[in-house]
């Protein structure tokens, strides 16, 4: 029986390499088809990076021409955005290239990460799968920390993540050989120069990389205390060449530049700097334990596990040795808090990592460690289950922003509008009014920028915030969509029809449509003309009209020179923000003469008899509108919208 168990075991661990890749692919192939499809970022970070995939997918190369478009991009570390660009070649979209490359990436920092428990012998390998696996599940209850994959929610840092993917293969590729071949001066220099080519993705990882090359370089100089004091002078020439080499890198000073912007990036847990500040302090002290137990001449050595614990040290020790010199310099005014909290991503994934690994060396204990060969039962399983792992217990439940083929036929039709000349003029042209899943503004932006691109100026960023056009003079063509109708389809102005319900109308004749006048019906909804101007604590136009946004709304009208004399009356529609019966009182004055008080709980329409005393012989109409009750849907607990709410203007008519 002994000797028929032996033999199952030998061949169910055995399988070796093939194996391991085999249900790697498996997995690898089901989270492409879940996660292509889909888009979990709105940030305006997905418009530049696409411009940048985009320009070089057209143009192959960024010219002096390119910054007016492209901004910070034109400067930015581009070899993930180079991939993407030769994906898209080949599939005739710069999206589902951008979509690749970010999935590609995701599946490589896993698959890197699940790599590890290879490492480890016998038994204590599914321990440490098990307590991975079992940290994971419980951080998605709480603290929800954000892993390693998570830069493309919410924010995108697709460079970001496709380095931090290629830094972990490094670390992963540096303990296998390590452990194939033993320790040598040779492999921490060629991790050193890895992660200096790899600037080229993005500098925060690469630092990293070599951060984690000189600690590796560091151990194997101390390993052997009689020779340490001839191996550390080779250790500070390596430092400082390799300080010098990042620092003379394009991507340095381009990234230095970029981080000085605080930028905003939400994180679940680690939302203060002194929260960020504490994490990096305990993932410092857990790689130098981790580092202390893979010397050979410590009291804990524990051999079998010293190649995992050297290598996850130094590795979690950069990351959290960097933070740290991140936060003390951002204290100096280099930086900013927003450079600071990137490391988050790395930090927590390292402590998940850190914490398995440790109870991997306590519940083994030194000797069961140090004696254990035998390989795992199934442990050619144990990569691929911890990427799928990670696909479940970290990413699948994020927010979708947009799918696939929503901003796949945007992208189609507006390039189509642009190979046709649809779009041509001596004016830019722009994107106003599409509806792309939850990222309409960001899509419209996109398309400006990316697609007709049109430069970074006032106007350009207008489609971005739902802004009224600064210079609305300078306006040419504009791409919009009669699937959802706006101001920016009106019938009277297209003159290009494209397929799926896109078209192209002449701005000039739209911008003429907005006006202030008084009339006899004034629509808030996104179909009305009504410039921003005319109003104030008042939000962007919806299908149905604009919330009020604070205590106090002012609505201003000016009347035509002829044709039209002061009314005697208004009907207001309006829809209260009335959470759980939530009551919204509205005090409501004309040209400063109180003409009424309202407590509202249901749509309604409120007539409004206009006093004598209001009657100016101005030419202006002024509502104001005061709401001492508005409520915002954070703190009435429905969604993170932090707006204080009011009413939903629709119509006001004149009477």
């Amino acid at each position: 029986m002994a000797t028929l168990d032996g033999r199952l075991r030998e061949k169910f661990s055995r399988g070796g390499g093939w194996l391991t890749v085999s249900a790697l692919l498996a997995v690898v192939v089901f989270i492409f088809i879940r996660a292509v499809p889909y888009g979990y970022s709105s940030s305006p970070d997905v418009a530049h990076h696409y411009a940048l995939i985009r320009w070089l997918h057209d143009h192959w190369g960024v010219g002096s021409g390119a910054a007016p478009v492209l901004g910070e991009m034109a400067i930015y570390p581009r070899y993930a955005h180079v991939l993407a660009a030769c994906v898209a070649a080949f599939v005739h979209s710069p999206f589902i290239g951008m979509q690749v490359v970010a999935t590609m990436s995701l599946v490589a920092c896993w698959a890197a990460v699940g790599a590890l428990s290879r490492l480890l012998p016998g038994k204590s390998s599914w321990l440490f799968v098990g307590s991975l696996l079992a940290l994971l599940a419980v951080n998605r209850v709480y603290p929800r920390l954000d892993l390693f994959g998570h830069e493309i929610v919410v924010n995108y840092f697709l460079p970001q993540l496709a380095g931090q993917a290629f830094f972990m293969l490094v670390v992963a590729g540096c303990a296998f050989v390590e452990r194939a071949r033993g320790s040598s001066f040779s492999l921490p220099l060629i991790a050193v120069l890895l992660a200096i080519l790899a600037a080229g993705i993005h500098l925060l990882p690469a630092l990293e990389g070599v951060a984690y090359g000189l600690m590796l370089l560091g151990m194997y100089a101390i390993s052997d205390p009689g020779k340490a004091w001839k191996r550390l002078p080779a250790l500070v020439i390596v430092t400082i060449l390799a300080g010098l080499a990042i620092y003379c890198h394009p991507a340095f000073m381009a990234m230095r530049t970029i981080s000085d912007n605080n930028g905003y990036l939400p994180l679940s847990f680690l939302t203060s700097l002194p929260r960020l500040a504490a994490m990096a302090t305990i993932v410092a002290l857990m790689s130098a334990t981790l580092l202390y137990v893979s010397l050979p001449y410590s009291r804990l050595h524990a051999s079998k596990v010293a190649v995992a614990a050297r290598h996850v040290g130094c590795a979690g020790g950069a990351i959290a040795a960097l933070c740290l010199m991140q936060l003390v310099a951002s204290r100096f005014g280099i930086g900013s808090e927003y450079a600071c909290r990137k490391y988050a991503f790395g930090l927590s994934t390292f402590l998940l990592l850190q914490i398995s690994l440790l109870i991997v060396i306590i519940r083994s204990g030194r000797n069961a460690a140090s004696h254990t060969t035998q390989r795992p039962l199934l442990g050619w399983l144990q990569p691929a289950i911890i990427l799928a792992a990670m696909w479940v217990l970290t990413f699948s439940h994020s927010h979708r922003e947009v799918t696939a083929p929503e901003f796949l036929a945007v992208e189609s039709a507006a390039s189509v509008a642009r190979a046709t000349g649809a779009v041509d003029g001596t004016m830019h042209a722009y994107a106003r009014g599409l509806v792309v899943g939850d990222m309409s503004n960001v899509a419209n932006y996109l398309v400006s920028l990316a697609v007709f691109s049109s430069p970074r100026d006032g106007n350009g960023y207008a489609p971005l915030y739902d802004h009224d056009f600064p210079e609305p003079s300078r306006v040419g063509a504009i791409f919009s969509s009669t699937t959802h109708p706006s101001v920016w389809s009106d019938p009277s102005c297209i003159r290009t029809r494209l397929g799926d319900g896109f078209v192209v109308s002449d701005g000039q004749c739209i911008m003429a449509k907005f006006s202030d006048v008084c009339r006899q019906t004034l629509d808030f909804s996104s179909s009305g003309h009504l410039p921003e101007t005319m109003m104030t604590g008042v939000s962007s136009a919806g299908d149905t009209g604009r919330w009020t946004d604070g205590k106090h709304a002012t609505l201003r009208c000016r009347y035509p020179s002829q044709g039209m004399v002061f009314p005697r009356s208004l009907r207001l529609s309006v829809s209260p923000f009335s959470p759980s019966g939530h009551s919204q009182h509205l005090a409501i004055s004309v040209n400063g003469v109180p003409v009424g008080t309202w407590s509202l709980t249901t749509a309604t329409q409120i007539d409004i008899a206009i006093p004598e005393s209001a009657r100016s012989t101005s030419d202006t109409l002024t509502l104001s509108l005061d709401l001492p009750d508005a409520l915002s849907p954070r703190d009435a607990g429905i969604s993170s919208d932090s707006r204080n709410l009011g009413v939903m203007l629709d119509k006001l008519e004149f009477r």
